[in-house]
């Protein structure tokens, strides 16, 4: 087993890693569609203008288009590359690739601090195989989405995070230069996407719970401080407090409207009553909106709720459905290696999950915290709505707890766990699948056509 962990098996899968995310983006050359356009353009007027906007000289800031998509960090990404090297797409691709094969090695490296010395070299290979060539995380990379950028720092967190832990013998400096960078990164986690202040809430759980209260309190003013310069700048535009964007109420009420199916299918109904208003009007009427399914249809909000959750985790839910493929078999290939991906890796992290339910016994502190990391990156989507590319964060905890459980688990116990986790996959895609025949029905039609 220590062979396999020799600089030279580590560099060669790293290497492929990276070979595998960047060739698929020159392959493809996907061009920015939809979410990515719109975080392009936006980029585009920062870099060159410096102002955040899209619509910039047609219609007033607070009802401009770019912030219909959470932000700003992802846009303030991508206008430094386009500022420090040029509108080149090709550089975003090699940049968040490499980035991918970052997050390879951290994972590299904390697996082998759950896996003991004695494991088997498949114990670590297949979880870890598994992440770094997932279709779903190669095609992210490919594109302008913001899921490249936050499991990036989520990751850099969660190595800073372990490092606080456990290096308890290090000098004060590097110690406390440690925290303020792990604010820093918490801080623009949340600013990627607003799952981050979840995750944040998580890491200050846990340096709390290990006492190192001094520090959680000090990485909590630095998230809070970097966001004042865009809380500051949303005040003028919209005249009153938004923290991350005005889209959160839209959000949780499409995801309770019966006509959306829980996910982002926009219903005629919102359109028309949101269409023609302010940012804070729209949050307003959208609130207001949700409110009143909640109140006079409690039984209803509850389960489209719990419907929403299993979704979340159906292998119908897949990245493959794209428009960016050139035939009908790589279409065809990349959905089905998005389904076998997802089953695998996630029936290995459900049967751990159910495991630890069972048993009440975690054996590493880095197994909870991917356990709890997982559940906290469910609870927007879940309450909101759900789309495929949301669950792509979870992968990295996910792989985690694949292999914690391939190493543990034995016997009649790994047969039992991995029926309970089927059981839940099964119930997942049959609930995304019954709830959304149509849908479905016409991604298939798109394979075929």
């Amino acid at each position: 087993m220590q062979n396999f962990f020799s600089d030279r098996w580590k560099i060669g899968f790293l290497l492929l890693t990276f070979c595998v995310s960047f060739g698929y983006a020159l392959l493809y050359r996907i061009p920015p569609s939809v979410d990515a356009r719109l975080f392009h353009e936006t980029a585009m007027q920062i870099a060159t203008h410096s102002r955040y906007c899209v619509s910039c000289d047609t219609v007033p800031p607070d009802r401009d288009p770019a912030m219909d998509n959470v932000g700003p960090g992802y846009q303030f990404f991508l206008s430094a590359i386009y500022r420090t090297f040029g509108v080149h797409l090709w550089i975003v691709w090699l940049i968040q690739a490499l980035m991918h094969t970052i997050v390879v090695a951290w994972l590299w490296t904390l697996l082998k601090k759950i896996l003991p010395s004695d494991g088997h070299r498949w114990h670590f290979f297949l979880p870890l195989s598994l992440y770094a060539f997932h279709p779903d995380l190669v095609q992210q990379t490919a594109m302008l989405m913001s899921e490249a950028l936050f499991v990036f720092l989520m990751m850099a967190s969660v190595r800073l995070l372990v490092y606080l832990i456990e290096k308890k013998d290090v000098a004060k400096s590097i110690h406390w230069i440690t925290v303020i960078g792990l604010g820093l990164i918490l801080g623009a986690l949340f600013m990627v996407r607003p799952p981050g202040l979840l995750i944040l809430l998580l890491s200050v759980a846990f340096l709390i719970w290990r006492r190192l209260a001094k520090q959680a309190v000090l990485i909590i003013l630095i998230a809070v401080a970097l966001q004042v310069p865009w809380n500051v700048r949303n005040v003028q535009v919209y005249h009153h407090f938004v923290l991350n964007a005005p889209v959160g109420g839209r959000d949780f009420w499409v995801g309770l409207h019966p006509e959306s199916g829980g996910e982002f299918n926009v219903p005629a109904e919102v359109t028309k009553k949101l269409e023609g208003l302010d940012a804070a009007a729209r949050e307003r009427t959208s609130l207001e909106e949700t409110k009143k399914i909640v109140l006079n249809h409690p039984g209803y909000a509850l389960k489209r709720t719990v419907h929403k959750a299993f979704k979340l985790f159906a292998l119908s839910k897949t990245s493959g459905f794209w428009f960016h493929y050139r035939s009908t078999l790589d279409h065809a290939l990349t959905v089905v290696g998005s389904i076998l991906f997802n089953f695998v890796l996630w029936s290995m992290a459900f049967a751990q999950l159910w495991e630890i339910v069972r048993t009440r016994r975690v054996r590493h502190w880095l197994v909870l915290f991917s356990c709890l990391g997982i559940i906290a990156l469910a609870i927007a989507p879940t309450l909101t709505v759900v789309i495929n590319r949301y669950r792509i964060p979870m992968l990295p905890f996910a792989t985690l707890l694949a292999v914690e459980w391939l190493m543990f688990v034995r016997g009649k116990d790994r047969w039992k766990s991995l029926l309970g986790a089927w059981a839940i996959l099964i119930i997942a895609t049959i609930s995304d699948v019954w709830g959304n025949k149509e849908k479905v029905l016409e991604h298939l039609q798109r394979i075929k056509s």
